[in-house]
């Protein structure tokens, strides 16, 4: 027996159609199809996607600028969880600010000081800095001689002789008239 497209002579409701089918059929099973659409309910559904889509890019617009608005406050909160996260990690924060520097000659040691007073960092003496000043000798107890002068016409000359561990100074008073003309 050939399989007909349809069951029925035409004219039955759905439900004598059913009647019909179960009457005749060897057993139902449960199973996905498609039941294709009348001219009239294609229309019908085609009408309803355009004012689904046209309701779905009016939200989806909406929520751009809702999602661009909480991007926005967004932003910092993330931009501040990054920077307290890398100074966990760290242990601290990473300040960029003048230290003070301070050159022990015995050791031969440079150390870094904060503005507090903490220690920073200490490295080993480079060569530009093996030179003494006047505040590296006082602080490192040397004594510093310096000659008075009662008369304000005079000024002092000094001039260093000897190697750099064993230096004399020689001190000379000289007029401030002769000065002038010596140039």
């Amino acid at each position: 027996m050939k399989m007909k497209d349809f069951i029925g002579i035409g004219g039955e409701t759905p439900e004598e159609i059913l009647e019909i089918l179960q009457a005749n059929a060897d057993d139902t099973e449960e199973m996905a199809y498609l039941d294709y659409f009348t001219q009239e309910e294609l229309e019908e559904e085609n009408s309803k996607l355009i004012d689904n889509l046209v309701d779905y890019e009016k939200l989806n617009d909406e929520f751009d600028n809702v999602k661009k608005d909480y991007n926005a406050k967004l932003k910092p909160l993330k931009e501040r969880n990054k920077l307290a996260l890398k100074q966990v990690k760290m242990g601290g924060i990473e300040l960029k600010e003048h230290v003070y520097k301070f050159i022990n000659h015995e050791d031969k040691q440079v150390s870094f000081y904060s503005k507090k007073g903490i220690l920073i960092q200490t490295r080993p003496q480079l060569p530009s800095e093996r030179q003494t000043t006047i505040i590296k000798a006082i602080r490192s107890n040397e004594a510093v001689k310096t000659p008075y002068v009662e008369d304000p016409n005079k000024r002092i000359e000094s001039s260093k002789t000897g190697t750099s561990d064993d230096v004399e100074k020689d001190y000379r008073f000289i007029d401030k008239d002769d000065d002038d003309k010596a140039f």
